[in-house]
């Protein structure tokens, strides 16, 4: 189950949006926390050119830059993902990063 607002632009904020999704609402595990289910963040841009993310995934702290080059784009991202059946138990960081062409 999921949400997404869509904000107007605002000064230099463009293409501005918050998401919520939660997973695994039926679950019978008792042991499984509310933190582990829920991931929420949200995105802006500050120029045509730069994007800005934040949240949360699994009760971690998660973020990203883009660069929106009118050849190319390039994404960094960082977000922790809970190995254990609650959060805090046993964090795995993972980075990501991509490149691709717009033709």
């Amino acid at each position: 189950v999921g949400a997404r607002i869509d904000w107007p632009d605002l000064l230099v904020f463009t293409n501005s949006l918050f998401a919520i999704e939660m997973q695994d609402i039926g679950t019978t595990r008792r042991l499984s926390s509310f933190w582990k289910k829920v991931h929420f963040g949200g995105e802006t841009h500050l120029t045509k050119l730069l994007a800005i993310r934040g949240g949360f995934n699994s009760g971690y702290i998660s973020g990203g830059i883009g660069l929106d080059l009118p050849l190319f784009k390039l994404d960094f991202a960082t977000y922790g993902e809970e190995l254990g059946s609650t959060a805090g138990q046993i964090q795995d960081r993972r980075y990501a990063i991509r490149f691709s062409f717009d033709i």
